[in-house]
């Protein structure tokens, strides 16, 4: 047990150390060793790149490697420890599984390859750990909000494939190296041709999700990548544009399993099935990894198996349950100084006050206490006012359903069925990818859901399988007989569960509509000019009554850690958040991970690490569309100086 322990700690060593010569100091979050471990190397079934071309890749417009130490740190990933060539960045994963019924990622390049051929993917420790320093000393936070800058990254990714694609002295050098020890010319043409195919599928994502708009460091439009990922495997021609021009600010992941719902916009909902299997938990999951580089098959109707995919269902149940025992970082004081305990008892009665209606309070070590998150809407007596745009996005997208045409909503074939026309909110065909990927790995779930612990007198670990393998066969009996009514009983916790909770509805409720938007929003002068499309998807999100047309406030625990701040990353500091929104920085530099323990967020000064400019309004003064620092303002004009530090000095003990 004891050399167990040595190599785990050495493993973790060798993943979590600081991006920098900084000191190291421990931040408590309750996870031990190997839950860090695991965080930072289980495979969800990402698979962006094949292992042996990533470590040969070159960086667009040098010959020097993609994975140097120092360009892996431009992007502000959290590089391995070791300077060693090769070595992966945090949360950037190995995944090896049988590719026979793969689809783009089932790539032969070579004679005999094997078909677990290992490709490099990220699990979600890529985006949710970061890392804060101060005067010399460094924190790592595990589940908080990275820095990186996720969309310079695939955009120089596709670069360097384009250039050895095209480069001939590039290619040399990249079939050289991937084809050590079986380089002859029929695996070169191999690889060549692998390469092309790659590229191709590569710039057909890059070109749906193309917009002028740069998300720089901390920010990444989630939702417009996983949407335009589902629209590309639909396999329908003449798609519309729907331009991945939405970033938001990284979530953090803490407390995330006691919401009832998450994403900033609300559209993900908690589940359970049984005691404790969150299947809307599986189902988020599910369609982050569809966007993080999953390989997915979607298939006409009916699909009795599923749809086939690259996903590792185990493996997110287990970084889901490695959440429930994440607590979130408490201020260390003895790094950043103490908290005045007389401002600090004054921010909360202001806290009280103002802010607890949206936020509620949750201790820092209660990991149990379920919590209903408060939803304030784009419109109505008192909307967000924040920008728009994701929530507007996800709710107004719409999509050519291609292989999926006259494929039920729900993806199971229950009365009363709505099938899937010409086209469908993207929403929608994310559900009903998730829920027909969720169906094809059924065994995993129901195994997960029905099975009962190994105990004295119980059944053999054999013969619950059996029992598992005999439901699973019932149930594909009664998909394929449309369901008959002694199978549908037995799959009503299961399938049903699984339809309702990736099923969204992007439809108007019946209410009458909100008032115009020029009554709800800020001044016209400062809109930005849309185009006639924009403005009619704008308009309907503010008139349209939808639960996904609002914005999510949750418990604050940890909150101090987490800049910068509004769900799109638009206000560097707790301090500028309390600012009227007219008196908040138009403007900021971002890249640093220098902590600003005053004002409680990373330094915005122009330094060599601060290199991107945010830039909330365009050069007329309006608004930029995805940027706005508009909104979350009750009454911050009445604040006094006074209390403004009050409150952040309340927020930094939460």
């Amino acid at each position: 047990m004891r050399s167990r322990s040595i190599v785990l700690a050495l493993a973790l060593s060798a993943i979590c150390a600081p991006a920098s010569a900084d000191e190291m100091v421990a931040v408590d979050q309750g996870w031990s060793t190997r839950q860090k471990v695991e965080w930072y190397t289980l495979t969800q079934g990402s698979r962006l790149l094949p292992l042996a071309w990533f470590r040969a890749l070159e960086q667009p417009g040098s010959n020097k490697l993609f994975l140097d130490r120092a360009y892996i740190e431009s992007f502000r990933y959290l590089p391995h420890a070791s300077a060693g060539a090769g070595r992966l960045p945090v949360g950037f994963t190995i995944d090896t599984q049988n590719d026979s019924n793969l689809g783009i990622t089932s790539l032969r390049w070579k004679q005999k390859q094997s078909s677990r051929e290992a490709w490099m993917g990220l699990n979600c420790s890529a985006c949710h750990t970061s890392e804060i320093t101060y005067k010399g000393k460094r924190m790592r936070l595990e589940g908080g909000a990275t820095i990186a800058d996720a969309q310079g990254f695939i955009d120089s990714l596709n670069r360097a494939l384009v250039e050895t694609r095209d480069n001939p002295e590039k290619q040399e050098r990249f079939a050289k190296t991937v084809l050590r020890g079986a380089d002859s010319q029929a695996n070169r043409t191999m690889l060549k041709s692998a390469l092309e195919r790659y590229v191709d599928w590569q710039q057909k994502l890059e070109k749906a999700n193309a917009t002028p708009l740069r998300y720089g460091f901390a920010r990444l439009d989630a939702f417009g990548f996983i949407f335009n990922k589902v629209v590309a495997l639909t396999q329908a021609e003449d798609q519309p544009r729907n331009p991945s021009d939405a970033p938001v600010s990284y979530p953090f992941l803490w407390n995330i399993h006691q919401l009832d719902k998450v994403q900033w916009n609300g559209i993900a909902e908690r589940k359970l099935i049984g005691p404790t299997y969150d299947i809307g938990a599986l189902g988020r999951n599910i369609g982050e990894v569809v966007g993080v580089f999953a390989d997915v098959t979607l298939e006409r109707f009916p699909a009795l198996d599923g749809y086939a995919s690259s996903v590792n269902v185990t493996n997110l149940d287990r970084l889901e349950k490695l959440l429930r025992e994440l607590k979130p970082p408490a201020w260390p004081q003895a790094v950043l100084g103490p908290i005045d305990q007389g401002k600090r008892a004054a921010g909360q009665a202001l806290f009280t006050q103002h802010c607890a209606k949206c936020h509620a309070h949750l201790d820092r070590n209660d990991l149990k206490t379920s919590i209903n998150v408060t939803m304030t809407p784009l419109k109505g007596p008192e909307p967000a006012g924040t920008d728009v745009w994701m929530a507007c996005n996800a709710y107004t997208y719409q999509a050519n359903t291609g292989v999926v045409r006259f494929t039920p909503k729900k993806f199971f074939p229950i009365p009363p069925i709505d099938l899937f026309e010409r086209t469908a909110p993207v929403a929608q065909l994310l559900g009903g990818t998730a829920a027909g990927l969720i169906w094809n790995n059924r065994e995993d779930v129901i195994r997960d859901v029905i099975g009962t612990p190994k105990a004295a007198g119980a059944e053999t670990e054999g013969g619950r399988l059996s029992r598992v393998k005999s439901v699973v066969r019932n149930i594909r009996t009664g998909i394929a007989a449309k369901v008959r009514k002694d199978v549908a009983a037995k799959i009503n916790d299961v399938a049903d569960k699984i339809k309702d909770v990736t099923y969204f509805d992007m439809q108007q409720s019946p209410e009458t509509p909100g008032p115009a938007p020029a009554a709800q929003q800020l001044p016209d002068s400062t809109q930005p000019v849309r185009d006639d499309a924009r403005a009619a998807r704008y308009k309907r999100c503010m008139t349209d009554d939808n639960p996904v047309l609002a914005y999510k406030g949750r418990p604050l625990t940890g909150i101090w850690a987490t800049p910068p701040y509004l769900h799109n990353g638009s206000v560097p500091t707790l301090y500028d958040l309390l600012l009227p929104p007219e008196d908040r920085p138009k403007s900021f530099y971002l890249g640093s991970r220098e902590f600003d323990s005053d004002k409680v967020g990373y330094v915005t000064a122009q330094s060599a690490d601060n290199t991107f400019l945010y830039r909330t309004r365009d050069e007329a003064g309006r608004f930029i569309d995805g940027n706005s620092n508009a909104g979350h303002d009750y009454g911050n004009a009445t604040l006094t100086e006074e209390q403004r530090r009050a409150l952040v000095e309340y927020m930094k003990s939460l």
